[in-house]
């Protein structure tokens, strides 16, 4: 199980909010309970100011709205990486990045640049690559736009 920070006022931010973010989703993906009950109780936990409250939520709310959408992108980024034997960690980390990079609220790199940073923070050596290469074909599938077959190579190692 990755080290994420004990209990307290310790993340603040944006970055703080994703964190809170991937916590609660990986909890909430190894079956412990459900991620609206955790955010919840989370962000009381971790005093998060509302602003970034807002901003998790809505990510969180449109992950899963658009679940099946979100994971049908990161299965065709990462072929041969099924979704269902990544490590949590990584599935929860793509999911929650996928969603921000749909609510186009931050730059894609930014967006992208956070998820692989807590990639590498919390997941194996080859998390933050992989990652990055899931993400980035996702975000260049994202920019040519629905209907259009970019020419993308799918991350295929990592």
């Amino acid at each position: 199980m990755p080290d994420f920070p004990s209990q307290g006022p310790r993340l603040h931010g944006r970055r703080g909010a994703r964190e809170l973010l991937l916590q609660v989703l990986y909890e909430a993906d190894l079956g412990r309970r459900p991620p609206d009950a955790l955010l919840s109780e989370r962000a009381d936990e971790m005093e998060i100011a509302p602003d970034q409250l807002k901003f998790i939520r809505s990510v969180s709310d449109l992950l899963h709205a658009t679940i099946d959408e979100i994971d049908r992108k990161i299965t065709t980024a990462a072929p041969r990486r099924p979704l269902a034997q990544l490590a949590p960690l990584d599935r929860a980390l793509l999911r929650m990045a996928v969603a921000e990079l749909l609510v186009a609220d931050t730059p894609a790199a930014v967006a992208i640049d956070e998820a692989v940073e807590l990639a590498k923070r919390y997941g194996v050596e080859s998390s933050g690559r992989f990652v990055n290469g899931v993400l980035g074909t996702i975000q260049r599938e994202i920019e040519a736009g629905p209907g259009t077959a970019p020419d993308l190579e799918p991350v295929t190692n990592g």
